[in-house]
């Protein structure tokens, strides 16, 4: 059996950002499709979504957290396109400001930090999918 993918819907206040921790356990890595939406949800009809979220992710050694990469405007990467559609993530408007990341993970703990851009706030959706 695999693991899938996991939605966190919840408001993004100015500050702190959201924080969502994760492990990933066995040998090998893992290539997970990160996303943290937000016009995504405007453009299904939710009101008050966070208009640019911000996506950083970082290695946790701990408490401390070591940054690893980030996405502001995933800008409607093809490989994106491709394994969203492989691992059955709604398709995503190629010029909207959600943040996605496809990263590959060896085994560990990581942080998610979600924030609005330019202090920005509002509800936003973090999705995470197993691809391999």
């Amino acid at each position: 059996h695999r693991f899938k993918n996991l939605s966190i819907r919840s408001y993004v206040p100015s500050s702190p950002s959201l924080f969502v921790e994760f492990t990933i356990s066995g040998s090998g890595n893992k290539l997970l499709l990160l996303r943290a939406l937000g016009p995504a949800l405007t453009a299904g009809g939710l009101s008050g979504a966070l208009v640019d979220p911000v996506m950083d992710l970082y290695d946790l050694v701990g408490a401390i957290g070591y940054f690893r990469e980030s996405n502001d405007n995933w800008g409607g990467d093809s490989s994106i396109v491709s394994v969203s559609s492989l691992v059955g993530a709604p398709a995503l408007s190629s010029g909207s400001a959600d943040a996605v990341l496809l990263t590959l993970l060896p085994a560990g703990s990581y942080r998610v930090a979600i924030s609005g851009k330019s202090g920005g706030t509002g509800i936003t959706l973090f999705e995470i999918y197993e691809v391999y």
